[in-house]
């Protein structure tokens, strides 16, 4: 009877919680999520939602849909000896997905690699869309971007020999639409007889182009058309807007970590007095704000959003750090001294400071779940005289802190909190697999050559953490404590700077995609070349890449030197790379083949792992050596004369 009793109160507190927390949002943070319109747009009927369809703006928009590709490698009609292979993606309404050429600060540009295709040859640099995109202000990441609607179709022209080979790659594209979604889909289409006769870029020569729909009679001007907003959004709007964003943030999955840390409190707090209860709420709330107005801040006088914050490395590694730390403590590997929060049986109670800082540290687990909702109005909000950005970012937090300032001016709603027990201990552990959630999302931003060096990072501040954690107690003495502090500072801390130095010394290398023609006509002219036998899932590989080839002192000398730099990418297993791996002499990947400058010098094959310093120092001598052989050549073509 008293596990039912104490069931029915946790139930009843839950509910209380809930209510507290989501009134008035359950209409918003449902499956089909209500979309703002775009910055300047008129507000949407909020309550209106009788005949909506999926198109309408303003309408609830159902469940996002991937996109559909259809590929197609068939010779172009009216082009002798040419094919085009054609990758046609079909998107949603309402959903978009951006150009093949990246933008200032952006890097979710679509992305095509197709392998070597027996029996063709590439004609075109790269592939190119059959129309142009639309620019204008996309409020998903605040920038003018380049974006393509409803549908667009990738081509690229191949001079074919024969009846070519299949085609295969991958395409890696970000379509977005009520929020976005990165998609990475292979490709394959086998050689058709029957001619492409669709639409092509205007740009392609030699056959009568058919213009694409929103390419046809289209002018220089209505090309680079800025969408334009038809409504000004008013102020209040943005405010109302804002503060319910604020309050949804309560229940998304990033904060349901602190939500636990506030449980904790919630528990000591019952038995305080009602203006102590009050203080500790404020103070909380205080803290929430504080970091809302410091990201205004950035807004206002950087113009920095948080859609550019989080397409920063550095920032994405950061905010993983913080959180794989977090997530570490909730999960038991060692404990944060925070005053209430995270000590499970300690009997400290919180303080102000405890309160002001826990506020803090849920905003920052907050940030990345700010989603599309309020993503209209913080673009808007940029564009807005300074008092105005940090009124809507201020009410932002305040609707953040809401629910505990509700809390703590009525603190009779403490009375229906169940009792402390092992329940407190289970939510706490669960909320550290939610915070590695939450680490994978970051860590899945950051760019795929920082992605090892991430990982390092934080196997070293999980080396740390544990040694702290579980090599002394409470009962060691403050020198034994501090040996331990130190053995772990001394572990952890070359892996973390391994890391970080990977991170900030990659310097990429001029890299142009392997050929065996390429090869042959580089050697012909006896200019230096560096082969970079690789894959995607060759790890000694990508260590080599990091380490030795990916260098700023590398790149120094490719550049003195104007070596040409060959990628042989080997990840789909190539056939034309297959056969040059056999004639170096080596049965896969890693391997790496110098040239040194002249027609007759032979190649200098690197196998398995290899140092920055010893490859440098193998090509100076082998550059020293051809040099000397070069000058006494022509000396001894001299005194012939």
């Amino acid at each position: 009877m008293r596990s039912m009793g104490t069931f029915r109160g946790i139930a009843s507190w839950a509910m209380a919680l809930l209510l507290t927390l989501g009134i008035g949002s359950s209409w918003i943070a449902a499956q089909d999520v209500l979309e703002l319109g775009a910055p300047g747009e008129a507000p949407p009927e909020l309550f209106d939602l009788g005949g909506a369809t999926g198109a309408e703006e303003g309408s609830f928009k159902g469940q996002d849909k991937d996109p559909e590709l259809t590929i197609t490698w068939s010779p172009l009609a009216g082009s002798p000896g040419t094919g085009v292979l054609a990758i046609h993606v079909s998107l949603q309404d309402g959903a978009n997905t951006y150009d093949l050429q990246p933008s200032e600060g952006f890097r979710k540009n679509t992305k095509i690699n197709v392998g070597d295709i027996a029996g063709a040859t590439p004609i075109d640099e790269s592939f190119v869309a059959d129309h142009e995109p639309k620019v204008g202000l996309d409020e998903n990441f605040g920038k003018v971007l380049r974006k393509y609607l409803h549908e667009v179709t990738f081509l690229r022209r191949y001079k074919i020999e024969g009846t070519p080979g299949a085609a295969t790659g991958k395409i890696d594209m970000l379509v977005c639409r009520s929020s976005c979604t990165p998609h990475k889909i292979d490709l394959e289409a086998q050689w058709s007889d029957s001619a492409y006769a669709g639409a092509w870029p205007g740009v392609w020569t030699g056959a009568a182009p058919t213009p694409a729909p929103e390419a046809a009679g289209a002018s220089e001007e209505s090309l680079i058309e800025v969408e334009s907003a038809s409504a000004p959004m008013g102020f209040g709007y943005a405010m109302l807007m804002a503060f319910l964003g604020g309050l949804i943030m309560n229940v998304m999955p990033c904060v349901l970590p602190v939500i636990a840390i506030k449980v904790l409190s919630f528990v000591q707090q019952a038995g305080e007095n009602r203006s102590r209860i009050l203080a500790l709420n404020v103070a909380y709330a205080i803290g929430v704000i504080v970091v809302f107005l410091g990201l205004g801040t950035l807004a206002t006088f950087a113009r920095i959003g948080l859609g550019e914050l989080f397409q920063n490395d550095w920032f994405n590694v950061v905010m993983a750090c913080i959180v794989f730390a977090m997530g570490l403590s909730l999960l038991g590997v060692f404990e944060i001294q925070l005053p209430g929060a995270l000590g499970g049986g300690s009997n400290e109670q919180e303080g102000l400071p405890g309160a002001f800082f826990t506020g803090i540290l849920a905003t920052l687990l907050a940030t990345p779940c700010i989603g599309p909702f309020v993503s209209g109005v913080l673009v808007w909000s940029v564009t807005q005289p300074t008092h105005v950005i940090f009124a809507v970012w201020g009410m932002l937090g305040l609707g953040m802190a809401s629910p505990y300032l509700l809390i703590g001016a009525f603190p009779a709603l403490l009375e229906k909190m169940p009792r402390p027990g092992m329940w407190m201990v289970r939510f706490k552990e669960f909320s550290g697999f939610v915070l590695m959630g939450t680490v994978i999302f970051l860590i899945n931003s950051v760019s795929s050559k920082q992605l090892i060096p991430t990982l390092i990072i934080l196997l070293g501040i999980a080396l740390g953490l544990w040694m702290i954690g579980n090599l002394y107690d409470h009962s060691s003495t403050f020198g034994q404590k501090w040996k331990v502090r130190l053995a772990a500072l001394s572990m952890c801390f070359p892996l973390i700077y391994f890391g970080v130095s990977l991170m900030t010394r990659t310097s990429e290398l001029p890299w142009e995609p392997f050929s065996e023609a390429r090869m042959v006509e580089l050697r012909q002219s006896g200019t230096p070349i560096l082969i970079d036998f690789t894959a995607d899932w060759c790890t000694v590989c990508k260590a080599n890449e990091h380490l030795a080839l990916n260098t700023k002192i590398t790149a120094d000398f490719v550049k003195k030197n104007d070596v040409v730099c060959l990628k042989a990418d080997y990840t789909d297993e190539s056939e034309e790379i297959k056969v040059w791996l056999k004639k170096f002499g080596a049965a896969g990947v890693p391997l790496t083949v110098v040239f040194p400058p002249g027609p007759k010098s032979k190649g200098i094959p690197f196998h398995g792992l290899f140092t920055q310093a010893g490859l440098l120092k193998t090509m100076n001598d082998a550059w020293g050596k051809e040099q000397a052989s070069m000058q006494a050549s022509s000396e001894a073509t001299t005194v012939l004369n």
